[in-house]
């Protein structure tokens, strides 16, 4: 993600849902569907175990774990998701999710960003 914000976002909404690509090359809807507001899960006014997973892998590779509001250059780039973040290392496969974001008065859409990452078996090192 490379984008630059013109106005001032104070107050967006988040829907992100998780998706699972199956035998047929359709994604198909995986276990996480959720909506909040984005300035308030920023600021720690809102928690869950996916939102500290997801601003833990954030955290390192993007500028955009900050409190609102959002202005300016926004990037993310490279991410890695690493066993260790996860409570439980899902299945083999290849995941997609939507992130869809509002502004929070006027329900007005933002944008929207779209992550594709593969989930594969760990590779034995060679000595």
């Amino acid at each position: 993600m490379d984008t630059d914000v013109v106005n001032s976002l104070k107050n967006l909404t988040i829907h992100s849902q998780l998706f699972k690509k199956n035998d047929a090359n359709q994604f198909q809807p995986f276990i996480v569907n959720v909506k909040g507001n984005l300035c308030a899960i920023m600021d720690n006014k809102i928690s869950s175990h996916y939102i500290s997973i997801i601003k833990r892998i954030l955290k390192s590779n993007t500028n955009v774990i900050h409190k609102c509001p959002y202005v300016g250059h926004l990037k993310a780039s490279d991410l890695y998701f690493d066993s260790k973040f996860l409570p439980v290392i899902p299945p083999t496969g290849i995941y997609k999710v939507i992130s869809i974001f509002n502004d929070g008065k006027s329900g007005d859409f933002v944008g929207k960003v779209i992550f594709q990452a593969e989930v594969r078996e760990a590779q034995a090192k060679r000595v």
